[in-house]
């Protein structure tokens, strides 16, 4: 008989174990979320969302939160077969959703929001970008679990204020919906920014009234562009135009050759290839004329009021090393004349000029970075409030140090461009390296991280070709600057990538 109740015994603890193990193994849609909740505390339970539950704005901040709501009433549907009511008011239900805003709890600054589960779902922000961001965690608990959620309390926001990929729609021309489609699944892992390199050597991508013929047969119209920010504007993305200057512009000098250098080593440029090279086409505006940096300034006239975001991009990026500069008459004439010590001095001249063009809009100048770069040397610097975007990291400290805001996009680590993949394996995202090893420099001057997608020597590949190669790296940068990684291998992370699911379509 004591046999058997030691076997007993042993059997229940077994079970025990076993229960156990299920309860602890058990994964809540909220640990699949993407980027991951910074943090999460289980009260314990579930609650389930019945069919006569209701979406509440508290009615004080109605016409700040009311169109976001809607957005995620609208989004709800398509995710659960529920169909809520929104109504504006100060008091909940059990089973209602509640959204407010409060800032008392400052630990979640400007983008984060606070979740409460318990007998209704409370979200609380200081506006209304965490409110949004709040919705997007919902959506992604709501598609994987229909219409259940973990009661519990999170608190969520992110490392970096700049969460951005850059897209080249310069060297390839990119459908609108596939953009639209893009804002929309980078708000579902609540990235913030698309930069779009709208200029390249092989076309200039944006509809001008000023210069009619110089867009490109596939170019973006001021329709297509308003489109593009409403869509963007709704869903907490950023548009931040690049035209490229004063290099990567052989198609603005092949619309008006006299734009151009004419001294052959600042025509010619690697960066163009040999085709463009041998047929005589500029690389480089000469701006050492004013009657070129006027041709520009009334071009950029044109297009920095057309975009809503505080930043435009000249990108100042990829023109002559010294070497060249210094075998061209006119801008060593041109240093000469200025009382300048280097070439390249002149271009920094030009760059600060654009700068207070750029601010007289009450915008901010962002570029690459470039004029320290190399072969290159400057007496003169960019001025302070310019944003850089540094692609080289053996220049990054120093730039840092010298006191500018930047945002980090290292090409040996961040760049996908698959049409220029070599043996070492530049041109592709070491996801697994990323995810599991990388970590994000921090800094007061560090803004954020970008992933950027350039379409060299792979200009004719499709849409959906691009987005194979890099949605693996944008949905690895996401999580890594919003709270960091927080599964254990990029396996496990892309494991619950597809747990949570695609964004709802474009609305």
């Amino acid at each position: 008989m004591k046999v058997i109740f030691n076997q007993l015994i042993h059997f229940l603890f077994f079970v025990f174990l076993i229960l156990r193990a299920s309860a602890y193994n058990h994964v809540s849609a909220q640990s699949n979320i993407v980027p991951a909740l910074r943090e999460w505390k289980p009260s314990g339970g579930n609650l389930s969302l019945n069919n006569n539950f209701k979406i509440i704005i508290d009615k004080n901040y109605s016409s700040e939160l009311k169109e976001t709501v809607e957005l995620f009433a609208e989004d709800l549907k398509s995710v659960t077969s529920l169909k809520p009511i929104v109504l504006e008011a100060t008091k909940y239900k059990p089973g209602d959703i509640f959204f407010t805003v409060d800032n008392k709890e400052k630990i979640y600054g400007d983008e984060g929001y606070v979740l409460e589960a318990g007998e209704s779902i409370i979200i609380k922000a200081a506006n209304n970008q965490g409110i949004f961001y709040s919705t997007q965690t919902l959506l992604q608990i709501f598609n994987q679990s229909g219409k259940s959620i973990e009661k519990g309390r999170g608190v969520d926001y992110p490392n970096y204020p700049t969460r951005s990929i850059m897209m080249d729609v310069g060297r390839k021309y990119f459908q609108m919906d596939y953009l639209e489609k893009t804002i929309r699944q980078l708000a579902w892992y609540k990235m913030n920014v698309l930069h779009l390199h709208f200029t390249e050597w092989s076309a200039f991508r944006l509809k001008s009234d000023k210069y009619p013929g110089l867009g490109a047969k596939e170019s973006y119209t001021k329709q297509d562009i308003r489109r593009l920010q409403d869509v963007a504007k709704k869903y907490h993305v950023m548009i931040v135009p690049e035209i490229d200057l004063p290099a990567h512009a052989t198609a603005i000098s092949e619309f008006n050759p006299s734009l151009g250098f004419k001294c052959e080593s600042m025509r010619k440029a690697r960066w163009q290839g040999d085709e463009a090279n041998n047929a005589g086409k500029a690389w480089t505006l000469d701006i050492t004329r004013p009657e070129v940096r006027k041709w520009i300034k009334d071009l950029l006239d044109e297009f920095i009021p057309l975009f809503d975001a505080p930043y435009f991009h000249v990108g100042g990026d990829e023109y002559q090393y010294d070497p060249e500069k210094l075998m061209c008459p006119e801008l060593v004439a041109a240093m000469n004349a200025k009382g300048y010590t280097q070439p390249g001095d002149i271009f920094i001249e030009w760059l600060n000029e654009v700068n207070e063009q750029i601010k007289s809009y009450g915008k901010h100048t962002q570029i690459w970075n470039w004029w320290s770069f190399n072969k290159n040397k400057t007496s003169i610097q960019p001025s302070k409030d310019i944003v850089v975007n540094v692609w080289n990291k053996p220049n990054q400290d120093e730039i840092i140090k010298d006191g500018y805001k930047v945002i980090i996009t290292p090409e040996e680590e961040l760049y996908v461009s698959p049409g220029l993949v070599d043996a070492s394996g530049y041109g592709l995202v070491d996801c697994k390296k990323i995810y599991e090893q990388w970590k994000p420099e921090e800094g007061k001057n560090i803004m954020g991280f970008k992933v950027c997608i350039w379409a060299d020597k792979a200009e004719f590949h499709t849409d959906e070709w691009f987005e194979g190669n890099a949605f693996e790296p944008k949905a690895v940068l996401a999580e890594k600057i919003w709270a960091g990684a927080k599964s254990g291998s990029l396996k496990e992370f892309l494991k619950r990538v597809d747990q949570c699911g695609s964004a709802p379509a474009v609305r």
